[in-house]
């Protein structure tokens, strides 16, 4: 018998083989290996705080962060068991490549050890790896659309007006302008909502902000819709020019009426705004005074301008030197009053003339009508003058009175003889 059991030895090899061959055939029967696919498994980044640490960011190109099918080998048992969470795709920050590629590596969180293959349709994450910049933009609103007639829009009041952006230096370099934008269509009274914060370049294309980061996404904005009323401007000034010089009274602002905007309640007592004379003084002046006035600074609280208008005017009150001219005016125009009682007087004869030089502006030395100047003797004024004590008669030189327009001086007096008589008693 020990030597039955020392001898075939290759027989007894043979039949363990044999064996294990039909135990696997049963095994495979029973649980065979199959495969089976998964569908956009999403790729995992780790260590990626290595490229911020770099003060770098990465974009992924070609959409190389999702792989479209994984394919897994194993027994069916495991495959039926298995879904899409269990399926994992990996990317490590720390292998990246100089040509700025990662290796995908697969792998399940259920068992993983039973698998005999997993594979993707793609092996590699492609980046786009590039030095982080960060801009700060100033905020901007921009409002489409027209408001209820009568209306316009006031200005914008955001709770931040500045926003900081970080991404790639390449997308980071074109942004010009953050904006949002605000639908007033229609509106009377104020607009408060929350803004989406949009980017621009200097063509004023939106730029997307995938792989960029932003402190703020949206920002509160409470837009102003005001009511409207067109008021006029008023000026007015003070101060004496030069001597030989006058104020026309000629006051010429580039805008004679503003349209006001505020609320309702704010603009309806305003019918004028007044530039009070301490902005225009013409004192010691020879010429013409131009000057910019901020019409701003008088409005009444609550009250602006619209469309944008600065409240800037320029405004021109004219200067001009006084001219001379002589008129000739009669006798007849000329009467005595105040003339002591018991007392007559005798004016020159009717068609006596007298020449009278007046001095203003020319304009108003042109309207001046030397038929229609009025002449008085004051007899009691020239009696005082006289230091007359007890009234006699006699021939008299009275200085004669003109009647005439304020704006226009006599140059000299003029000086009449004048018979002052006493009536008799019957």
């Amino acid at each position: 018998m020990k030597k039955k059991l020392l001898n075939n030895w290759l027989l007894k090899i043979l039949s363990l083989a044999i064996a294990f061959m039909l135990w696997f055939i049963v095994i495979n029967v029973e649980n065979p290996v199959d495969e089976k696919s998964f569908s956009n498994i999403k790729v995992n980044f780790i260590n990626t705080d290595i490229l911020d640490e770099e003060n770098k960011v990465y974009q992924v190109l070609e959409s190389t962060d999702v792989v479209r099918t994984v394919r897994v080998e194993a027994p069916r048992k495991v495959l039926d068991e298995l879904t899409s969470s269990d399926i994992v795709a990996e990317a490590d920050f720390a292998d990246v490549t100089i040509n700025d590629t990662v290796e995908i590596k697969f792998y399940s969180i259920k068992s993983n050890s039973e698998i005999r293959a997993i594979s993707g349709n793609i092996d590699m994450v492609r980046l786009n790896i590039e030095d982080k910049k960060t801009k700060r933009l100033v905020l901007s609103v921009e409002t489409s659309g027209e408001p209820e007639e009568g209306y316009v829009i006031g200005t914008p009041v955001l709770d931040q007006n500045r926003i900081e952006v970080s991404g790639p230096e390449s997308i980071i370099s074109r942004i010009y302008a953050a904006k949002m934008k605000v639908d007033v269509s229609d509106s009377s009274s104020e607009i408060s909502t929350y803004a989406t914060v949009k980017l621009y370049d200097t063509a004023g294309n939106e730029i997307s902000k995938e792989n960029l980061t932003m402190n703020t996404q949206t920002v509160k904005v409470k837009v102003p819709v005001l009511a409207t009323k067109e008021v006029k401007l008023v000026f007015e000034y003070t101060g004496q020019p030069a001597e030989g010089y006058a104020a026309t009274g000629k006051i010429e602002p580039e805008e004679s009426k503003l349209i006001i905007a505020g609320t309702p309640i704010a603009i309806a007592s305003v019918s004028r705004i007044l530039i009070p004379a301490s902005e225009l003084d013409l004192t010691g002046r020879t010429t013409d005074l131009t000057k910019i006035v901020n019409v701003r600074d008088y409005l009444p609280e609550g009250v602006t301008f619209t469309n944008g208008f600065n409240g800037k005017v320029t405004v021109t009150v004219d200067v001009e030197p006084l001219q001379e001219k002589e008129f000739t005016i009669k006798a007849s125009q000329i009467s005595a009053v105040g003339i002591p009682e018991g007392f007559f007087v005798t004016l020159p004869n009717a068609q006596t003339e007298y020449k009278v030089r007046l001095r203003g502006l020319q304009d108003e030395l042109d309207e001046v009508d030397a038929t229609l100047i009025q002449g008085y003797v004051q007899i009691d004024n020239m009696l005082e003058s006289l230091d007359v004590q007890e009234v006699v008669p006699g021939v008299y030189q009275a200085t004669v009175d003109l009647d005439f327009a304020d704006s226009v001086s006599q140059v000299a007096e003029l000086q009449i003889e004048i018979i002052l008589g006493k009536e008799e008693i019957n």
